[in-house]
């Protein structure tokens, strides 16, 4: 089966701001596999942090005391998201300025559901996936770009393992024989190729598109089962760039929890005045509580999130 058609861009995941749940099941489902470690650190995990805000509680950056850097953690998955994007997107920039005409599109490609473990499916669909890019019509077509793996699970089809690229096309690809290449590169498992048209959230500079490859399983059918599985893939990427993007990024950083370290950048002035109000901006160390009641002076992820930890702190 194959689709083409141009559609919006994806909707809110649950990797977004304003997005709260996930840590108490998250760490429920650890105890019960046993993981006692990592369920205590999920639980402390963004409960205090560094800010810059002035007197009228204006906030300008917030960054975590303490993150667990655990995959499945919503909380470390959305900063981890946008630092992703905040590395990728100047090259996905610089490759438009070189290569105009491209048309960049979100591939979709899923093989069939299994019970097999997670671990197994994984490295098999990155084995395909590879293939598939040495086949004529990829390289013909495709120019490179960015992919990501996403897992769910459901419990009478098992694990449904599929991937995301995002590419830059540069000739015509044919759905019908993309489907036919994704069959012999997968030798038999592939199924439903997706094609859909992003090259305006592209040009706009929303990087919707960018942010939708990386965001983190939903666990609503998993159990502690499922939990333990996943945890196997803690030091496998799943996700990296390919072709002409990978020259211009280089290959992603770490996904793995051991990776999750804070981005260098230039610090705010102590004193330097509050976007919103002009009062002084000023480090402090806040509860999730008393965060969740600031008023954000900026709208953009990516500046949040990119922050690095005040001075004389090390990220942890």
């Amino acid at each position: 089966m194959s689709t083409y058609q141009k559609a919006p861009p994806p909707s809110t995941t649950s990797l977004d701001q304003r997005s709260r749940s996930g840590t108490r099941p998250l760490v429920t489902l650890l105890r019960q596999a046993g993981l006692t470690a990592k369920a205590a650190r999920v639980a402390r995990c963004c409960a205090e942090f560094w800010a810059t805000r002035c007197p009228n509680r204006h906030l300008a950056r917030a960054i975590p005391v303490e993150r667990c850097q655990y995959r499945l953690c919503l909380k470390c998955a959305r900063w981890r998201q946008a630092r992703t994007a905040a590395r990728l997107w100047p090259a996905i920039q610089q490759l438009l300025r070189r290569c105009p005409d491209d048309r960049w599109v979100l591939i979709t490609l899923t093989v069939v559901s299994t019970h097999e473990p997670v671990n197994t499916i994984v490295p098999r669909l990155q084995g395909y996936f590879a293939r598939l890019r040495r086949v004529a019509l990829w390289k013909r077509c495709i120019r490179g770009g960015v992919y990501s793996i996403e897992t769910s699970y459901h419990p009478t089809t098992g694990w449904h393992v599929h991937l995301h690229a995002l590419a830059a096309r540069q000739a015509w690809c044919d759905q019908k024989e993309l489907a036919a290449a994704w069959q012999r590169a997968s030798r038999g498992e592939g199924q439903v190729v997706d094609i859909r048209d992003r090259d305006q959230d592209v040009r706009s500079g929303r990087c919707a598109a960018l942010r939708y490859l990386f965001k983190p399983p939903r666990l609503g059918d998993w159990g502690p089962e499922q939990v333990a599985a996943f945890d196997a893939l803690a030091r496998r990427k799943l996700g990296e760039c390919y072709g002409a993007l990978r020259g211009l990024a280089g290959g992603l950083a770490d996904e793995g929890e051991a990776s999750d370290r804070a981005i260098k950048g230039p610090l705010p002035e102590v004193g330097e005045p509050c976007p919103a109000c002009g009062l002084p901006l000023a480090w402090a160390r806040v509860s999730r509580a008393e965060l969740d009641d600031m008023r954000w002076v900026t709208r953009d992820p990516i500046a949040r999130a990119t922050a690095p930890p005040p001075p004389g702190e090390v990220a942890r």
